[in-house]
């Protein structure tokens, strides 16, 4: 876990419970247009190592995952001294790649805890993000990875690239103050998925005569 510095007091508790100004999602119909993609002619496994290389390039070395059947959990600690405050958190993100017929159907969820030490009695601030410009940004850069994307989507350009609002874009999970990868170039791309190979099938030896036996 990493800490920062910053020379503010309200700051953290907003920063670490999410922007609260940035678009959210707010329907199903929204959910599945912003936290869901489906990848046509990828495999499960490729489009789990996309995504675990995104969200490691975001902070090096401060994710722990911890691996299941179609995806993985994800945590990242952090800590943030203020002048008059500290706040300690954790981001985690959940991330489920399934097969289809045609490809593979990947969907990413993140959960932020924070817990704000002051003057007063510490809070605890826990909410569901559901903000669209987290969402995003990050199938930007798994798309990238995946080298279905020509760009990297840097947190400077996040907003003109991916149509978010410059003043809250809502992409603090992946370019916070407490994210180390933030100004970091890309991360290398994934190598061009495997081509599959029909394989004719062997005709079936025909059947031998009846023995009739001998007149």
């Amino acid at each position: 876990m990493r800490a920062s510095a910053a020379l503010f007091t309200a700051a953290p508790a907003a920063s670490l419970a999410g922007c609260v100004r940035a678009q959210k999602v707010e329907s199903h119909a929204e959910w599945l247009a912003e936290a869901t993609r489906a990848y046509g002619g990828e495999t499960q496994e490729r489009v789990i190592a996309a995504a675990e290389r995104v969200l490691r390039h975001a902070d090096p070395g401060d994710v722990a995952f911890d691996y299941g059947l179609g995806g993985f959990t994800a945590d990242r600690k952090f800590l943030v001294y203020a002048v008059l405050a500290a706040a300690e958190g954790e981001d985690r993100w959940t991330f489920r790649a399934a097969e289809t017929r045609d490809g593979v159907r990947a969907s990413v969820g993140l959960v932020e805890r924070a817990r704000v030490h002051g003057a007063g009695p510490a809070r605890t601030v826990r909410a569901k993000s559901q903000v669209v410009g987290t969402y995003r940004l990050f199938y930007a850069r798994l798309d990238y990875v995946l080298g279905r994307r020509a760009d990297w989507v840097s947190c400077q350009a996040a907003p003109q690239a991916l149509g978010l609002d410059a003043g809250s874009p809502g992409t603090g999970p992946l370019c916070g103050l407490t994210v180390q990868g933030r100004d970091a170039p890309p991360p290398p791309r994934l190598g061009a998925p495997p081509r599959t190979v029909k394989v004719a099938a062997r005709p079936e030896p025909a059947a031998e005569p009846p023995d009739e036996g001998e007149d």
